[in-house]
């Protein structure tokens, strides 16, 4: 940018270089449009606070929330992130139609609201036991926008020609996992690990202790801080196959904002299960 010049410096000039100087300016005018003299540009009003916080919040809004490269190496799929990615872009701008169209036709219309904005989430892990092209299923940890608390989540994820769709989102109902999703010995072990909570959330240590095995480890209740605000059970291996099970446990207690990921170690004994250890 050309420097402007100063009145006492033309002054200064003697008359004949003064007019050398105007004339060698005004040659050029018609000559090169671009290097011609700008009229100064109207002052503009600086943008208010109101603008800088919608500018801040669209910046939020298309920022991914899951870093891809946290998971490279990981059970989940690049595009498997940038679906998530996408679902949570489509959330926090309240865009229902975006949202819709991520979901696959049979989607739970219970798993269609948005159900609030995200601030941060985590992806705990993913079921490695999906076949090429299967559904999979991830096991997410969601923060609810401007640090509130996280959610336990599972997210089904679903092949549709080339591209991934969300096949469905289960959400904890409450303190207790959901017993109807399991039959047989997975009902069983599901009961369990729920009366374990409902004992724990009353204060009730005689009916708590009689869960666990003799000699088990985490039987006295005062072990356990605080009662259980969430409960979430993504799944229940092959409780068949042996008679000792670990079960990976989803749950966020009250007044804490975090979740905790327990694993409940289970053993049959006469036909029975009981806890073992909690860890």
């Amino acid at each position: 940018m050309k420097r402007p010049y100063k009145s006492a410096g033309i002054k200064s000039l003697p008359l004949a270089a003064a007019l050398l100087a105007f004339g060698t300016l005004t040659a050029g005018c018609g000559a090169n449009s671009a290097t011609a003299p700008q009229s100064a540009p109207e002052r503009q009003e600086a943008p208010s606070s109101k603008t800088d916080e919608k500018a801040e919040a669209a910046e939020t809004t298309a920022a991914d929330i899951l870093k891809k490269e946290y998971y490279v190496g990981s059970m989940i799929k690049p595009e498997q992130v940038d679906l998530m990615n996408e679902l949570f872009r489509a959330q926090n701008a309240g865009d229902a139609e975006a949202y819709e169209a991520l979901l696959t036709a049979d989607v739970p219309e219970a798993d269609r609201g948005i159900p609030f904005k995200v601030e941060k989430a985590d992806i705990y892990s993913v079921d490695a036991e999906s076949d090429e092209g299967q559904p999979v299923r991830v096991e997410a940890s969601v923060q609810e926008e401007k640090l509130g608390e996280y959610h336990p989540l599972i997210y089904t994820l679903e092949r549709e020609g080339e591209q991934w769709r969300i096949g469905g989102i289960e959400r904890s109902q409450g303190p207790m996992a959901d017993e109807t999703k399991f039959t047989g010995e997975q009902a069983e072990i599901v009961k369990l690990i729920n009366a374990s909570t409902r004992y724990r959330n009353e204060g009730d240590a005689s009916a708590y202790q009689k869960l666990f095995a003799p000699n088990a480890q985490m039987g006295v209740l005062e072990d356990h801080p605080g009662k259980v605000a969430e409960t979430l059970i993504a799944n229940v291996r092959n409780p068949n196959e042996s008679d000792t099970v670990i079960v990976n446990v989803r749950q966020r207690y009250e007044e804490a904002k975090k979740v905790t990921n327990p694993a409940y170690a289970l053993r049959k004994e006469d036909g029975r299960w009981l806890i073992v250890d909690i860890d």
